[in-house]
């Protein structure tokens, strides 16, 4: 496996899905997509603590992404929050979480399948 040819491994991964280790052994993981235009973009991705899943879908109103975390895990999420009137759904119901500098940010994303919507 050459630098320039396993590059895309990497990259997709940490760069544009935004998905890296915060603590050693992955207890902690950051999730930080950034799809620019693309209307999806999907992951699935190992740790030494299990798979991570996540899809991102986006329209000119809504964001909506997709996580799951393995068991033990918990995640730093950023969401953009550039669409419709930025209000921030987790499992179809209104959040309080506000949003900072275009993104909400969830510090401590329990392990699980969530689903989050920005309309």
């Amino acid at each position: 496996n050459h630098a320039w040819g396993g590059v895309p491994a990497n990259i997709i991964v940490r760069k544009m899905m935004g998905v890296a280790p915060l603590t050693p052994g992955a207890q902690k993981i950051k999730i930080h997509p950034k799809i620019g235009t693309l209307e999806f973009a999907n992951l699935k991705t190992s740790f030494i603590t299990g798979t991570v899943e996540l899809e991102c879908r986006q329209t000119d109103n809504t964001f909506v992404i997709n996580v799951s975390l393995p068991g033990g895990v918990t995640g730093d999420l950023m969401i953009p929050a550039l669409k419709g009137k930025k209000k921030l759904y987790i499992d179809g119901q209104p959040s309080t979480i506000k949003a900072e500098k275009k993104y909400f940010h969830l510090k401590d994303l329990p392990a699980g399948k969530t689903s989050l919507e920005v309309k």
